[in-house]
């Protein structure tokens, strides 16, 4: 048993005119002690769990914003997706009606090209995918490339039946065969990095860079259709080859030619600049095959 014993607290005034005088005794002392310490531990476990709490609330944030761009990223690639399914779909009906024009069965070799509007699994939906985030972006990640690459093989296609057409006539000087500048071929056409916002997604032609000024030719015979300022391309000339081919050039510093002018291959009609949605002096070069872009290499010959 614990032996009681007292203790005497003095409390003396400032001017020293009072003083007081209290007793405790030793078990008061270690009652009040022992709730201190159980305080103690009580705030400092209350203040563990706030932090921990605050922490997971952090976190909890973050993973929403990751979802929610992740979702967002998703989104742009069912987008992208359903842009490149429509644009096969495209250049299968204009394969179809070019050979029915001619008379000629399809050059493609691959029947299974014409009409595609999914993936090789037939039955999957974009919009019925898992909403697992990661691996659904991977998935249309994956779609969009094969995609792509049975877009490439109509494109071929397409490509050999053009070449049929050139031994035809005409067709020879409407097909842009040329450089339309001399430069560096800093991108090409397909699936990229964009330089701007860093996303993922179609360049639809050729960038060639060199500096402000540097002469601008038209690829082959053909008629200006436009010669102004268009949204992101800057200062842009659109060239009708007939045949449903076209050509585009932008980001010009000065445009040479008026709509509704006649151009011949190789005629200087623009400077080269940074205008529009650019972020250093080059060109931006286009083929489109009724208005579809395709690949200019497929055409270049020098």
């Amino acid at each position: 048993m614990i032996k009681k014993t007292y203790y005497s607290i003095l409390i003396i005034y400032d001017k020293a005119d009072r003083l007081s005088k209290y007793k405790v005794s030793n078990i008061t002392l270690a009652i009040t002690g022992f709730s201190a310490l159980l305080i103690l531990i009580a705030f400092s476990y209350m203040l563990y769990s706030y932090l921990t709490i605050r922490l997971e609330m952090l976190e909890l944030s973050y993973y929403k914003e990751e979802n929610r761009m992740q979702h967002d990223q998703i989104e742009i690639f069912e987008k992208q997706f359903k842009d490149l399914t429509a644009k096969v779909e495209q250049m299968s009906e204009t394969n179809t009606m070019i050979c029915a024009m001619l008379n000629i069965g399809s050059t493609g070799g691959e029947s299974e090209l014409f009409g595609i509007g999914g993936t090789s699994n037939g039955d999957r939906d974009l919009e019925k995918k898992d909403h697992d985030d990661e691996v659904s972006a991977a998935k249309i990640l994956a779609d969009m490339m094969q995609l792509g690459e049975k877009s490439k093989r109509q494109e071929q296609s397409l490509q050999e039946l053009l070449i049929f057409l050139e031994d035809q006539g005409n067709l020879l000087d409407s097909t842009p065969s040329i450089w339309p500048a001399k430069g560096f071929l800093c991108s090409c056409f397909g699936f990229r990095r964009d330089p701007i916002n860093r996303t993922i997604k179609m360049h639809e032609g050729y960038d060639i860079a060199n500096k402000i000024g540097t002469p601008i030719h038209a690829s082959a015979d053909g008629i200006v259709i436009f010669a102004g300022i268009e949204s992101g391309y800057g200062n842009l000339i659109s060239v009708d080859h007939g045949y449903g081919i076209s050509t585009n050039y932008a980001h010009l510093s000065a445009i040479l030619v008026h709509e509704g002018d006649r151009v011949s291959r190789g005629q200087k009609i623009g400077l080269m600049g940074s205008t529009g949605r650019s972020i250093g002096s080059h060109l931006h070069y286009e083929v489109r095959i009724n208005r579809i872009p395709v690949d200019p290499s497929n055409y270049i010959l020098n």
